[in-house]
């Protein structure tokens, strides 16, 4: 993408939960001018304005579309609506960063494809999958591409959570918003950062198993989103798979949002020919002069993750930059999450066509 001749982006928020933390990277970024906020909840939404200093609210972001100048909107709804606002913020000639996930399914989420495909010049779709933008990510993603992992032949990866279902009752637990549970909530994050350093392989099949343990007893409940009494629990709690590619390496995932592990951790293991690596805590495996070693690089912070994928946005938007988490990677994702999904449903090993 050539680099604009713009200087600054006027930028609007449909979603006002995630969306306080994409607010932080635009607010923070003197290239960026945040002007709306959109959300259903009225009060929400003024709440954001005033929190913000945002000076357009809507609750109907087809309106805001009308009324507002803008050049991009970051998308942090429930999922099922990620694919229907994105294609109507494309529609109006405006660049798009969606949450993560893309979509519920695959299908729906090729439809950001299909109709980006059919024009000349389309607008940005960047997915804001944040874990990408870790410092120790970082490091490890240009080991990995400068051959020191050399063949990178397994991964072991995962977020478990002891007590963390989300918005009990809401949206997070009622699969025809969000598309499940644990896994495409959480083990998403897991599933795309590994993949991503592993050079991002092509998926080819995929096996799991997924389970309702505590949920529907009203169990293992945490403190992210808003809980409903009375409300639907039809999602996984606890998601387990192996995927594996075309090259040959696979990737053993686990999610879970509520089981008795010792504490809630993201696990990040990769094995190579020549090095390996874990990220929680990071550590580098590796060998020299046939001794082997330990190595624990002492990286600096990287700050809100969420902004830094935002600043990047940005960076796209001003300066031509390459998005670092395209529509392709959302729609793989979606794919392997369904994957995933599908055979724990079947029983048996499910496989992934291309795209």
């Amino acid at each position: 993408m050539p680099a604009s001749k713009k200087t600054k982006v006027r930028a609007a928020i449909v979603g006002a939960g995630i969306g306080r933390a994409h607010a932080e990277g635009y607010v923070a970024d003197p290239r960026a001018e945040l002007v709306a906020i959109c959300d259903k909840d009225g009060a929400r939404a003024e709440q954001f304005a005033k929190d913000f200093n945002v000076p357009e609210i809507y609750t109907d972001h087809k309106e805001m579309l009308k009324k507002s100048k803008l050049d991009c909107v970051s998308i942090g709804t429930p999922n099922a609506f990620h694919v229907p606002i994105a294609l109507d913020c494309l529609e109006a000639g405006l660049n798009v960063l969606c949450e993560k996930p893309m979509s519920v399914t695959a299908k729906e989420a090729l439809k950001i494809k299909a109709w980006r495909d059919a024009q000349k010049k389309p607008p940005l779709f960047v997915m804001a999958m944040c874990q990408r933008f870790r410092n120790e990510a970082k490091y490890v993603k240009q080991m990995v591409d400068s051959g020191e992992f050399g063949d990178i032949y397994f991964a072991r990866t995962g977020w478990l959570r002891r007590t963390g279902i989300p918005g009990y009752g809401g949206w997070f637990t009622t699969k025809a918003l969000a598309g499940g549970g644990a896994l495409i909530d959480i083990g998403v994050h897991a599933l795309d950062l590994t993949w991503y350093l592993m050079g991002k392989p092509t998926p080819v099949s995929a096996v799991g198993v997924s389970f309702d343990k505590f949920g529907g007893q009203g169990k293992g409940l945490g403190g992210w989103g808003t809980h409903v009494k009375g409300g639907t629990f039809d999602v996984d709690d606890n998601t387990f798979g192996m995927i594996r590619f075309a090259n040959g390496a696979a990737i053993q995932l686990e999610a879970t949002w509520a089981s008795f592990v010792e504490r809630e951790q993201g696990v990040f293991e990769l094995f190579g020919e020549k090095a390996g690596c874990t990220l929680d805590p990071f550590r580098l495996f590796t060998e020299k002069d046939g001794v082997q070693q330990d190595v624990t690089p002492h990286i600096p912070g990287s700050g809100s993750w969420i902004a830094a994928e935002v600043r990047a946005f940005v960076d796209c938007l001003l300066e031509g930059k390459t998005p670092v988490a395209t529509e392709e990677d959302g729609i793989w994702l979606m794919k392997m999450l369904d994957a995933i999904y599908e055979s724990a449903a079947k029983g048996k090993e499910v496989v992934i066509k291309p795209i």
